[in-house]
């Protein structure tokens, strides 16, 4: 998944088992280069359809990585990507279900989602272009409002993960950590024109709970907890293992 930053195109996410993954993408990465073609003042749609191609052919991204004193070039072969709504497990010592952060989402699923903890409480509020404020409730139940939570988040979480998370945190219903998020809570639209082509507006931006801005803000963990490239080698998932501290009460 890729995003603008600052005018930059910028990678939101590897998405998981993807070649992008596989090649070694890190979220945060900026592209500078698809191939030859430099991505200064490029949309999104652009860059997409440069990094796309046929099947096991090659695409080469020039990324800036925070961290790094050089450019690196990452070859990409290019596969069909098999897409999975949502990846799990159980943990037994913890008698929980485990789900990673995930890159995104629909709106209407995050708002349900949120539901099984907060009820029929406002999950994101969207102001619009013109300042309104529309507040989007849920409908649930708070199944899980009881059951101790905590959602991990990193660079890579935007969009309704974002959602997700900012609510839970308002109503102190899960202890949020890891890093940063990546801060894409605008709201777009696609106007068709009379001579065939299309303009995608921003119409509004969206709003946690307790109305802190998500976009270019991004939430905040209630807890900072990183990782390095030696602890990824090792297959050491710090975030996980002080989850899992949190959820034990240690």
């Amino acid at each position: 998944e890729i995003g603008l930053r600052d005018g930059q195109v910028v990678i939101v996410a590897p998405l998981q088992d993807s070649p992008a993954q596989a090649a070694g993408v890190q979220s945060g990465d900026a592209i500078l280069l698809i191939d030859d073609l430099d991505t200064y003042g490029m949309s999104i749609e652009d860059a997409v359809r440069n990094i796309r191609g046929p099947e096991n052919t090659t695409v080469v991204l020039t990324v800036a990585r925070e961290g790094a004193d050089e450019l690196i070039e990452i070859p990409i072969e290019r596969g069909v990507i098999e897409l999975s709504s949502v990846d799990w497990q159980i943990d037994e010592s913890l008698h929980r279900w485990r789900m990673p952060a995930l890159p995104g989402g629909f709106l209407d699923r995050a708002v349900t989602i949120v539901g099984e903890w907060v009820g029929n409480k406002t999950v994101v509020i969207e102001r619009m272009e013109d300042g309104m404020l529309r507040e989007l409730d849920a409908q649930g139940v708070a199944r899980l409002a009881a059951i101790p939570t905590v959602v991990i988040v990193n660079g890579g979480s935007a969009s309704a993960t974002e959602i997700v998370a900012g609510a839970l945190q308002d109503y102190n219903e899960a202890v949020v950590i890891g890093e940063q998020t990546f801060g894409k809570g605008s709201v777009h639209e696609l106007r068709q024109l009379a001579d065939g082509s299309a303009l995608k507006i921003t119409i509004a931006e969206w709003l946690t709970p307790q109305g802190r801005s998500i976009n270019k803000e991004g939430i905040t963990p209630d807890e900072t907890v990183s990782f390095t490239d030696e602890d990824v080698a090792q297959g050491i998932d710090t975030q996980l293992e002080r989850a899992r501290t949190i959820l034990l009460g240690d």
